[in-house]
C-alpha cells in the first residue's frame, strides 16, 4: 500500500517519560494523521 509519508528505522534514545501535555513518549500520532508508514521505530528511556 502506497504511503505519502514515511518514517523508518529511526532510533530515539534519553527520551523523558510523559516530557509533554500529551501521553506520548516519542511519536504523537491522532485521528487526522493520514497517508503514514511507521516501521522499524525504537525509543527507550
Amino acid at each position: 500500500m502506497f504511503r505519502k509519508y514515511r518514517i523508518t528505522n529511526d532510533f530515539l534514545h534519553n527520551v523523558t517519560i510523559n516530557a509533554g501535555r500529551a501521553e506520548s513518549n516519542s511519536l504523537f500520532l491522532n485521528e487526522r494523521s493520514t497517508d503514514l508508514l511507521v516501521e522499524n521505530h525504537v525509543v527507550y528511556i
